[in-house]
């Protein structure tokens, strides 16, 4: 498991870093350089699950089961609660400790808001433009691994889907603070989990379980630019 996940987290970040590169060397945002890189890649691991390692005995498009051994632990069976949840948990509150509690954190929130001033007062803009974005990475690459070895036990064409856009949106949501992210993360699922639950059981559709989120999105970014402009 350990195996998996750092594999997965060194292969993210070394993709994340690329982006932070392109931003420190061009200036190009890494909004768009982040996404070009996952267009181009994510062929590639489609081709791989649905070609060479696809498992011809499973009725999806998807690579062999894992050995149960590499299966994280469930928590509330037989719910899909693993123990990934109390990890990402326990990453946040990390992330949480190095941004407001170390030299570093500091470093990189000043970066952050003036990234002109940071380096006037002699931070290095290239640890905070690609050390950042290879940690960010990082991150995304472990939630994939934890969802692989906590919830599917296989990789499955297309099961990431979109899951970086909805990170975006919760971190909107929690205000871009660590620990207010978890909380958004919760409302976003509560939200996506009714949702699906209204269209199984309702002629509540998907379209219209998407406004809503787009909405509630809308309103909480809304207020969050209005404060940041009065300030």
């Amino acid at each position: 498991m350990i195996l998996v996940l750092s594999v997965a987290s060194l292969a993210a970040g070394a993709l994340a870093a690329v982006s932070g590169l392109l931003r420190r060397a061009w200036g190009t945002p890494e909004l768009i350089t982040s996404y070009l890189l996952s267009a181009a890649l994510i062929p590639v691991a489609e081709y791989l699950i649905t070609g060479p390692a696809n498992d011809p005995a499973r009725n999806l498009l998807a690579t062999a089961t894992l050995p149960q051994s590499y299966w994280l632990p469930r928590l509330l069976i037989p719910s899909e609660l693993s123990l990934a949840f109390p990890i990402a948990i326990i990453a946040a509150c990390a992330v949480y400790l190095a941004m407001f509690y170390s030299v570093r954190g500091y470093e990189l929130r000043l970066y952050g808001l003036n990234e002109e001033f940071a380096v006037y007062a002699g931070i290095n803009p290239s640890t905070y433009s690609i050390g950042a974005m290879g940690l960010s990475g990082a991150l995304h690459g472990l939630t994939g691994g934890l969802m692989i070895i906590g919830t599917y036990h296989a990789a499955i064409s297309g099961f990431s889907g979109g899951i970086g856009w909805n990170a975006i949106a919760v971190a909107l949501v929690g205000r871009l603070h660590p620990l207010g992210a978890i909380l958004a993360a919760l409302v976003f699922a509560y939200l996506d989990a009714g949702a699906k639950a209204s269209m199984l059981h309702t002629e509540f559709t998907f379209e219209l379980g998407t406004i809503i989120q787009a909405i509630i999105l809308l309103l909480v970014t809304a207020t969050f630019v209005f404060g940041r402009r009065k300030r």
